[in-house]
């Protein structure tokens, strides 16, 4: 009877350090306090085609119902230059310009990442409390479902 248990161990709930975000020491701090309440977390890559249909699927969400707490992450660049005309290019061609996002330090984007138990972009969270609900992938994003969990 207990080998099913063994085998197939019930998935633990899964805490994002969100809080090393919000240390002195990070050059950006997020806009928004996202280790309380509930937040849909991406973890996007500028130059990612994968993470440029999410995030338009997501301006397509956020354009019917601007309530939907989303939240970007970008792996910072070492030039201001190429992160300020990729950023640019990212919002044009997404619309996703409304959304607040923040860059983080390579090494820590890619730890949250592996935190979350991905290993690779785009990583979408639903988040409560810092911890994971639920992942995402492109074609898993439904604005109803989205709305439903927002409303329980």
């Amino acid at each position: 009877v207990a080998l099913p248990f063994f085998l197939f161990p019930a998935n633990e709930p899964v805490t994002l350090p969100l809080s090393t975000l919000y240390r002195p020491e990070q050059a950006e701090l997020p806009k928004l306090d996202l280790r309380k309440g509930k937040h849909i977390v991406c973890f996007l890559s500028l130059t990612c085609s994968h993470c440029r249909d999410a995030a338009t699927k997501i301006h397509q969400i956020k354009a019917n119902n601007p309530a939907i707490p989303f939240y970007f992450f970008f792996p910072n660049e070492d030039n201001d230059t190429v992160k300020a005309w990729k950023l640019k290019d990212f919002m044009h061609s997404t619309e996703d310009s409304d959304i607040p996002y923040s860059f983080i330090p390579y090494k820590t984007f890619v730890d949250m990442v592996k935190a979350a138990g991905e290993d690779g972009v785009p990583t979408m969270l639903w988040m409560q409390d810092s911890t994971i609900i639920r992942k995402m992938e492109v074609p898993d994003i439904h604005q109803s479902e989205m709305e439903q969990w927002l409303s329980n």
